[in-house]
Protein backbone atom coordinates (compact mmCIF):
# COMPACT_ATOMS: atom_id res chain seq x y z
CA UNK A 1 0.00 0.00 0.00
CA UNK A 2 1.12 3.49 -1.18
CA UNK A 3 2.92 5.09 2.09
CA UNK A 4 0.94 8.58 3.20
CA UNK A 5 -2.39 7.84 0.72
CA UNK A 6 -4.37 9.31 3.86
CA UNK A 7 -2.16 12.33 3.50
CA UNK A 8 -3.45 12.33 -0.10
CA UNK A 9 -6.93 11.98 0.87
CA UNK A 10 -6.60 15.32 3.11
CA UNK A 11 -5.10 17.42 0.82
CA UNK A 12 -7.84 16.69 -2.06
CA UNK A 13 -10.05 16.82 1.08
CA UNK A 14 -8.70 20.69 2.15
CA UNK A 15 -7.99 22.02 -1.07
CA UNK A 16 -11.54 22.00 -1.87
CA UNK A 17 -13.18 23.39 0.66
CA UNK A 18 -10.20 25.92 1.53
CA UNK A 19 -10.90 25.97 5.63
CA UNK A 20 -10.40 24.23 8.71
CA UNK A 21 -11.72 20.84 9.53
CA UNK A 22 -11.94 17.95 12.23
CA UNK A 23 -10.38 14.94 11.25
CA UNK A 24 -14.26 13.08 11.26
CA UNK A 25 -14.87 16.43 8.65
CA UNK A 26 -12.12 15.46 6.40
CA UNK A 27 -13.45 11.53 6.28
CA UNK A 28 -17.15 12.48 5.89
CA UNK A 29 -16.90 15.26 2.97
CA UNK A 30 -14.15 12.53 1.16
CA UNK A 31 -16.51 10.32 1.86
CA UNK A 32 -19.16 12.03 -0.28
CA UNK A 33 -16.98 13.02 -2.83
CA UNK A 34 -15.60 9.56 -3.61
CA UNK A 35 -12.14 9.86 -2.49
CA UNK A 36 -12.21 6.75 -0.59
CA UNK A 37 -12.44 4.73 -3.78
CA UNK A 38 -9.02 5.94 -4.10
CA UNK A 39 -7.05 4.85 -1.09
CA UNK A 40 -7.22 1.18 -1.89
CA UNK A 41 -7.08 0.30 1.61
CA UNK A 42 -8.29 -2.80 2.90
CA UNK A 43 -7.87 -1.61 7.08
CA UNK A 44 -11.35 -2.21 8.90
CA UNK A 45 -10.93 1.69 10.59
CA UNK A 46 -9.90 3.84 7.59
CA UNK A 47 -11.22 7.04 9.29
CA UNK A 48 -8.49 6.12 12.66
CA UNK A 49 -5.67 5.67 9.84
CA UNK A 50 -6.27 8.99 8.75
CA UNK A 51 -6.55 10.45 11.94
CA UNK A 52 -3.08 8.90 12.78
CA UNK A 53 -1.31 9.95 9.61
CA UNK A 54 -2.55 13.71 10.19
CA UNK A 55 -1.48 13.81 14.03
CA UNK A 56 1.94 12.18 13.51
CA UNK A 57 3.44 11.94 9.58
CA UNK A 58 5.89 14.24 8.13
CA UNK A 59 4.22 14.57 5.74
CA UNK A 60 1.27 16.31 7.09
CA UNK A 61 3.23 18.82 8.55
CA UNK A 62 4.62 19.98 5.53
CA UNK A 63 1.38 20.54 4.03
CA UNK A 64 -1.06 21.53 7.22
CA UNK A 65 -1.43 23.59 9.92
CA UNK A 66 -3.37 22.71 12.98
CA UNK A 67 -5.52 25.06 14.98
CA UNK A 68 -8.24 25.03 17.14
CA UNK A 69 -9.21 22.89 20.32
CA UNK A 70 -11.26 20.17 21.51
CA UNK A 71 -11.23 18.65 18.53
CA UNK A 72 -8.32 20.16 16.68
CA UNK A 73 -8.60 21.11 12.82
CA UNK A 74 -6.67 20.65 10.28
CA UNK A 75 -6.01 23.65 7.44
CA UNK A 76 -3.83 23.88 4.34
CA UNK A 77 -0.97 26.24 5.10
CA UNK A 78 -1.89 28.50 2.55
CA UNK A 79 -4.89 29.28 4.26
CA UNK A 80 -3.72 29.75 7.82
CA UNK A 81 -4.03 33.13 7.85
CA UNK A 82 -7.83 33.04 6.25
CA UNK A 83 -10.84 34.18 8.61
CA UNK A 84 -12.16 31.04 9.50
CA UNK A 85 -9.09 29.76 10.79
CA UNK A 86 -8.52 33.45 13.00
CA UNK A 87 -11.88 32.81 14.23
CA UNK A 88 -10.81 29.10 15.37
CA UNK A 89 -7.89 30.65 16.99
CA UNK A 90 -9.76 33.18 18.88
CA UNK A 91 -12.00 30.92 20.32
CA UNK A 92 -11.29 29.44 24.14
CA UNK A 93 -11.76 25.93 24.37
CA UNK A 94 -14.97 24.79 26.79
CA UNK A 95 -14.03 21.67 28.83
CA UNK A 96 -17.47 19.70 28.09
CA UNK A 97 -16.31 16.33 29.78
CA UNK A 98 -16.77 18.25 32.92
CA UNK A 99 -20.86 17.84 32.52
CA UNK A 100 -20.27 14.67 31.38
CA UNK A 101 -22.54 12.00 33.57
CA UNK A 102 -20.36 8.57 34.35
CA UNK A 103 -23.35 6.85 32.28
CA UNK A 104 -22.98 8.96 29.51
CA UNK A 105 -18.96 7.64 28.72
CA UNK A 106 -20.49 4.29 28.92
CA UNK A 107 -21.75 4.33 24.66
CA UNK A 108 -18.34 5.86 24.21
CA UNK A 109 -16.36 3.31 25.90
CA UNK A 110 -18.31 0.15 24.06
CA UNK A 111 -18.29 2.39 20.70
CA UNK A 112 -13.92 2.24 21.20
CA UNK A 113 -13.52 -1.27 22.23
CA UNK A 114 -15.50 -2.51 19.55
CA UNK A 115 -13.70 -0.25 16.68
CA UNK A 116 -9.93 -0.46 18.17
CA UNK A 117 -10.06 -4.01 19.87
CA UNK A 118 -12.76 -5.80 17.99
CA UNK A 119 -14.51 -6.48 21.91
CA UNK A 120 -18.56 -6.87 21.85
CA UNK A 121 -18.99 -4.84 25.26
CA UNK A 122 -22.26 -4.40 27.37
CA UNK A 123 -22.99 -2.44 30.55
CA UNK A 124 -23.64 -4.21 33.62
CA UNK A 125 -26.82 -2.74 35.42
CA UNK A 126 -25.71 -4.04 39.36
CA UNK A 127 -28.41 -2.41 40.71
CA UNK A 128 -30.79 -6.07 39.39
CA UNK A 129 -27.79 -7.87 40.66
CA UNK A 130 -28.78 -10.38 43.22
CA UNK A 131 -25.86 -9.50 45.86
CA UNK A 132 -28.38 -5.96 46.25
CA UNK A 133 -26.17 -5.14 49.15
CA UNK A 134 -22.59 -5.49 47.66
CA UNK A 135 -23.58 -5.11 44.35
CA UNK A 136 -22.19 -1.85 43.59
CA UNK A 137 -18.93 -2.84 44.53
CA UNK A 138 -18.93 -5.94 43.70
CA UNK A 139 -19.44 -5.54 39.42
CA UNK A 140 -17.66 -4.01 36.82
CA UNK A 141 -19.03 -1.05 34.84
CA UNK A 142 -19.01 -2.77 31.80
CA UNK A 143 -17.54 -6.29 30.72
CA UNK A 144 -16.80 -7.70 27.44
CA UNK A 145 -15.28 -10.70 25.09
CA UNK A 146 -13.31 -10.94 22.27
CA UNK A 147 -14.17 -13.91 19.91
CA UNK A 148 -10.83 -14.56 18.57
CA UNK A 149 -11.87 -17.44 16.25
CA UNK A 150 -13.67 -14.91 14.25
CA UNK A 151 -10.70 -13.51 12.76
CA UNK A 152 -8.46 -17.45 12.23
CA UNK A 153 -8.84 -19.33 9.34
CA UNK A 154 -10.74 -22.65 9.22
CA UNK A 155 -7.59 -24.48 10.14
CA UNK A 156 -6.73 -22.83 12.62
CA UNK A 157 -10.20 -23.23 14.15
CA UNK A 158 -10.26 -26.59 13.97
CA UNK A 159 -6.51 -26.94 15.60
CA UNK A 160 -8.30 -24.96 18.69
CA UNK A 161 -10.86 -27.18 18.90
CA UNK A 162 -9.30 -30.47 19.11
CA UNK A 163 -6.55 -28.81 21.04
CA UNK A 164 -9.51 -27.84 23.51
CA UNK A 165 -7.97 -24.36 23.97
CA UNK A 166 -9.84 -21.36 24.62
CA UNK A 167 -10.49 -18.85 21.59
CA UNK A 168 -12.09 -16.17 23.86
CA UNK A 169 -11.00 -13.28 26.01
CA UNK A 170 -12.88 -11.91 28.36
CA UNK A 171 -12.87 -8.25 29.74
CA UNK A 172 -13.77 -6.21 32.66
CA UNK A 173 -14.03 -2.20 32.48
CA UNK A 174 -13.89 -0.05 35.90
CA UNK A 175 -14.88 3.43 33.77
CA UNK A 176 -14.17 6.81 35.48
CA UNK A 177 -14.59 10.43 34.79
CA UNK A 178 -11.44 11.41 35.56
CA UNK A 179 -8.96 10.04 38.36
CA UNK A 180 -6.33 12.03 40.43
CA UNK A 181 -5.55 12.27 44.32
CA UNK A 182 -9.39 12.37 44.86
CA UNK A 183 -10.60 9.08 43.89
CA UNK A 184 -6.97 7.10 42.98
CA UNK A 185 -7.17 4.38 46.65
CA UNK A 186 -11.28 4.34 45.42
CA UNK A 187 -10.19 3.06 41.87
CA UNK A 188 -7.82 0.98 43.04
CA UNK A 189 -9.99 -0.56 45.63
CA UNK A 190 -12.80 -1.10 43.17
CA UNK A 191 -10.63 -3.14 40.87
CA UNK A 192 -9.57 -5.29 43.44
CA UNK A 193 -13.38 -5.56 44.93
CA UNK A 194 -14.08 -6.55 40.89
CA UNK A 195 -11.17 -9.48 41.47
CA UNK A 196 -12.03 -10.95 44.20
CA UNK A 197 -15.75 -11.27 43.21
CA UNK A 198 -14.64 -13.45 40.50
CA UNK A 199 -12.56 -15.46 42.49
CA UNK A 200 -15.29 -17.85 42.24
CA UNK A 201 -15.90 -18.14 38.39
CA UNK A 202 -14.18 -20.24 36.38
CA UNK A 203 -12.74 -17.11 34.04
CA UNK A 204 -10.98 -14.77 34.81
CA UNK A 205 -11.36 -11.13 32.43
CA UNK A 206 -8.21 -8.82 31.69
CA UNK A 207 -9.30 -6.12 33.66
CA UNK A 208 -9.14 -2.50 32.80
CA UNK A 209 -9.16 0.87 34.73
CA UNK A 210 -10.26 3.48 32.27
CA UNK A 211 -10.93 6.94 32.62
CA UNK A 212 -11.84 10.09 30.75
CA UNK A 213 -9.41 12.48 32.00
CA UNK A 214 -6.31 11.73 33.73
CA UNK A 215 -4.55 14.16 36.05
CA UNK A 216 -0.85 13.23 35.74
CA UNK A 217 0.59 15.23 38.49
Amino acid sequence: MKKNIFIDFALKVLTEVKKPMTVQEIWDYGIKKGFDKELNSSGKTPWASLGAQLYSSEKSKKYFDVVGARPKHFVLKKYSNDAATEKLLDEKPVDEKEHLLEKELHPVLVYYVKTFWNVNAKTVNHLKSTRSKTGEWMHPDIVGAHFAFEEYDKDVVDLYNNTAKASVKFYSFELKRKLDFSNIREAFFRLFQILHGLTKVIWLPLIYLMMLNLKRN
